[in-house]
């Protein structure tokens, strides 16, 4: 009876990293569409803007913001968008598993460490956006 139990409960680790490889997948693919839809949609709300301005014979600067169906103008969009790009770089930053060699923490000092960390970190965003 434990061979079995050992066969299944490894087979159930296998199918939930493989289910876990899909889930960060798929956020990951969210993540990019998210940040594509957002930057079509300030370049629909730019266009939109420009179409108005020339309509009413104004100056870019004079127009007042043409608001999206949503009832939201391009500031607003813009501002959701980088108020969910700073969360998203949160959630990474506390997810984030850094490699830890104790002989180097040993020997580094803190502005050492900080600095380490700091760079482990924007690899990881960096990484996030390439992936």
């Amino acid at each position: 009876m434990k061979p079995m139990i050992e066969t299944r409960l490894e087979e159930l680790r296998r199918e939930y990293e493989a289910g876990a490889g899909v889930m960060n997948e798929l956020q990951k693919k969210q993540d990019e569409l998210r940040t594509t839809l957002m930057r079509i949609s300030g370049a629909i709300q730019a266009l939109e803007e420009l179409l108005a301005t020339e309509a009413a014979g104004q100056d870019a600067a004079e127009a007042q913001p043409v608001r999206r169906s949503g009832g939201r103008t391009v500031q607003e969009i813009q501002r959701e968008a980088a108020e969910e790009e700073r969360e998203a770089c949160a959630k990474l930053c506390e997810e984030a598993e850094i490699p830890f060699d104790i002989d180097v923490w040993l020997r580094s000092t803190k502005k050492e460490m900080t600095a380490a960390t700091a760079l482990a970190l924007a690899a990881a965003i960096r990484a996030r956006g390439q992936a």
